[in-house]
């Protein structure tokens, strides 16, 4: 009876130890900086794909356009949801607070309405003018929306610590990413000729968040906490980002602002350089993250 009561008395301190381990694994401490690159990549994202459909009704690359657009979507779908209600695969937690929720059922309203226009343009390789209608619509606030989403995530991952200097610089560089994007499709809104007067307001708009982001970058900002490059790799990495944008992609923003006309060939040589200029933000964000 007692070697029973033993073996018994084992198996229950052998549950209870198998118990407290899967407890402590499902515990297992948030990784905020991949949350936050997560949401800030789907904010880019989000207008990626806006700025893809757009070159589709521009006819420029029509099918890579459409392919690139297609391989964005499932995982952007893939991604909001696990913001939303986690994903373990994606290394991503359900949201953290009803405030984090909120935001992502804002941008999932969005994204309602937004994504059957990106569905029936890489189904007919088309984008009519009622859907850049839609696009127009509702890109800002999606993107306003995970916006929101990433900076609250950053919130969280700096309670009860300080704030890491480090940390502000590379949440700048996500914000330039998708400030990039954004500004293409402000810019191509322009050159389909969608409510230029609007599109070219709020092209200025990005224009000057984009360079008062790459100035703190360069030079950091201690009112916002912001370190300066820590070492040389960051310091000319930003160097050539100023020097994409400045003496390539400026210039062409520059004639959808002061005019809304657009010479021939200025659409493709806008994608190009913003093409340049979003593979240098990418690596700089991975270096800062690797730091």
């Amino acid at each position: 009876m007692g070697r029973t009561m033993l073996n018994r008395a084992a198996a229950f301190a052998i549950a209870a130890i198998f118990a407290a381990t899967v407890s402590a694994a499902r515990a297992q401490p948030i990784d905020f900086n991949h949350v936050v690159s997560v949401a800030g990549s789907q904010a880019t994202a989000s207008q990626m794909m806006a700025k893809e459909a757009l070159l589709i009704a521009l006819d420029v690359e029509r099918g890579p356009q459409v392919q690139s657009l297609d391989n964005r979507l499932a995982l952007f779908d893939r991604t909001l949801a696990g913001l939303r209600d986690g994903d373990e695969m994606l290394g991503l937690p359900a949201a953290v607070t009803p405030e984090i929720a909120d935001r992502l059922d804002v941008a999932a309203s969005h994204w309602q309405v937004f994504s059957p226009v990106f569905r029936e343009g890489i189904e007919t390789g088309s984008i009519s003018a009622d859907q850049i209608a839609t696009i127009a619509l509702n890109s800002a606030g999606l993107t306003a929306a995970l916006e929101a989403v990433t900076l609250g995530y950053a919130e969280e991952s700096n309670k009860n610590r300080l704030t890491s200097m480090l940390a502000n610089a590379r949440l700048e560089a996500i914000r330039g990413t998708m400030l990039s994007q954004r500004m293409a499709t402000q810019f191509l809104l322009i050159a389909y000729g969608h409510d230029t007067e609007s599109s070219r307001f709020s092209l200025g708009g990005s224009v000057a968040q984009f360079e008062t982001a790459l100035g703190n970058l360069a030079n950091g900002n201690l009112e916002r906490r912001m370190l300066p490059p820590p070492n040389d790799t960051i310091r000319d990495e930003i160097g050539r980002i100023r020097r994409v944008w400045e003496d390539e992609l400026r210039p062409v923003v520059r004639l959808a602002l002061d005019t809304g006309e657009l010479p021939p060939g200025s659409v493709v040589r806008m994608a190009a350089a913003n093409d340049r200029l979003l593979e240098h933000l990418k690596t700089l964000t991975s270096v800062y993250d690797g730091l």
